[in-house]
């Protein structure tokens, strides 16, 4: 373990990380922050991952000694509660936090790799989708449904901002998320490798317990407002809508999103 404690805000290290709280300091140092005991214990279990270093309260070193232990030699400040309430991200932070490097995964080798596996391919696809919120649930949503893979074009709001990384509740850490330049671009990629995409979309031509997700997929997800651009639309091979007998005329899209995965997985545990 190696631990050093830090009293003073004045430490360089504190004071280069509470410029993290911004979110372009935060991508440009390629780093984001995960926070809370779960969320870091989901941390040093998952592979890949590189904590650049770690934040403990004094008055909670000894109670998350065997955590901080498991982190082997990464740099852990432990520093007075007050100081870590000045990095974090929320009002009463339980005591730790840890910052870690970014991942960029290629879309194309992650693809490949997960064909090279034999799996049934299950990928999600996100365009323009704004609300941080909703991404961190769609992120969980897919980790619960088994999904391998999923993509999400740039104009998608940060993956590893904060507020995502809370609503992911560690399944950020588990998934390759890949960015990718255009959504034809990957629709093209997917096609050559025989995986269909279907499209969650207000004027599907089918319900969604009508199409057949059985196959390699990769269901698209659209802006919460106006939904899949027309040329993400084009793109897909289906378009699917959820049944929606009662008076609201949309849902939420994480709740979208949450319905067609499991129907995914409905249809694939029928048919196994």
């Amino acid at each position: 373990m190696n631990i050093k404690t830090v009293s003073s805000p004045q430490n360089p290290v504190y004071k280069a990380d509470l410029k993290l709280k911004r979110a372009a300091h935060a991508r440009k140092e390629d780093v984001f922050i995960v926070e809370g005991v779960r969320a870091v214990e989901e941390l040093v279990k998952a592979k890949g991952w590189t904590i650049r270093e770690a934040f403990v309260s004094q008055n909670k070193e000894e109670a998350m000694k065997p955590l901080l232990e498991a982190m082997g030699d990464v740099p852990i400040l432990s520093v007075p509660y007050d100081m870590l309430q000045n990095l974090s991200e929320t009002q009463t932070p339980q005591g730790i936090l840890a910052v870690v490097k970014r991942r960029h995964f290629n879309a194309e080798g992650i693809v490949d790799s997960l064909l090279r596996t034999k799996l049934n391919p299950f990928l999600i696809l996100l365009e323009n989708l704004q609300d941080p919120g909703n991404v961190g649930t769609i992120l969980r949503s897919a980790d619960a449904m088994g999904a391998q893979i999923v993509l999400v074009s740039k104009d998608t709001c940060d993956v590893y901002s904060g507020k995502v990384v809370r609503a992911a509740m560690g399944s950020l850490l588990h998934l390759p998320v890949c960015e990718i330049d255009s959504v034809p671009q990957a629709a093209d990629m997917l096609h050559s490798r025989g995986i269909k995409l279907t499209a969650g979309h207000l004027k599907g031509t089918k319900a969604s317990f009508e199409a057949d997700l059985t196959g390699p997929v990769c269901l698209m997800i659209g802006n919460e407002g106006s939904g899949l651009s027309e040329e993400a639309s084009l793109a897909a091979d289906q378009l699917v809508r959820i049944p929606m007998p009662g008076h609201a005329e949309s849902l939420n899209a994480a709740m979208a999103a949450g319905m067609l995965m499991y129907e995914t997985v409905r249809q694939r545990s029928i048919h196994a």
